[in-house]
């Protein structure tokens, strides 16, 4: 996350006395009670409150975030939690000391913040052994996108990369985030929901 990007969140924290977005929030409980409790990596866990919803819902889930102050955040507001460095959008997470496969990884508005996407894809991909779940805004709908976006994908761009670079994965579903109504590639929803099961196993 972006320092300015940190700062506006910090103050809106302060403010409300809340350390989540509403929407996102409400994402995170969707997966938590859809999706059984798990080994999962959260990609982007930015301040943490995310993965502190999965883990209080029983999954083993590791944080991984590229902003130092938002992981200190996470490790000062939630000292059980395990909140790492890690840029996966540069390197894989099998390269970490301590990392391996896990079996559902999840991207909650953090794949339109990293540098090299496809990358950041393909590495998502190849440790989780099951389940991938991307959340990010919709690029088609005729917006000014966020400064702190690299780029921001139309549904349509985002399903062929899918099936250009994760070939051993399959949509499952597609939700508009907030209503969680399914919705297909020409949607004017403000972001998506993107679940992926692998359909061939892990070797």
């Amino acid at each position: 996350m972006k320092a300015e990007a940190l700062q506006r969140l910090v103050t809106h924290l302060a403010g409300s006395g809340d350390v989540m977005w509403p929407y996102s929030r409400m994402m995170y409980n969707r997966i938590a009670c859809s999706e059984r409790s798990c080994t999962a990596l959260d990609v982007g866990c930015s301040i943490g409150a995310g993965s502190a919803i999965l883990r209080h819902a029983g999954w083993d889930v590791t944080g991984i975030d590229v902003d130092f102050c938002a992981l200190q955040i996470a490790r000062n507001l939630y000292p059980g939690g395990r909140f790492r460095w890690w840029d996966i959008s540069a390197h894989p997470w099998s390269d970490f000391p301590d990392g391996g496969m896990v079996d559902l990884v999840l991207s909650i508005e953090s794949l339109e913040h990293m540098d090299d996407q496809e990358l950041a894809l393909k590495n998502m991909a190849a440790v989780a052994r099951s389940t991938l779940i991307i959340a990010t805004p919709n690029g088609a709908r005729g917006h000014t996108p966020s400064e702190f976006h690299t780029h921001e994908f139309a549904p349509q761009e985002l399903l062929e990369l899918f099936t250009k670079l994760l070939p051993e994965w399959s949509l499952e579903d597609m939700r508009a985030v907030g209503t969680f109504v399914p919705v297909t590639a020409d949607t004017t929803a403000g972001g998506l929901i993107y679940t992926l099961r692998r359909t061939i196993p892990c070797e």
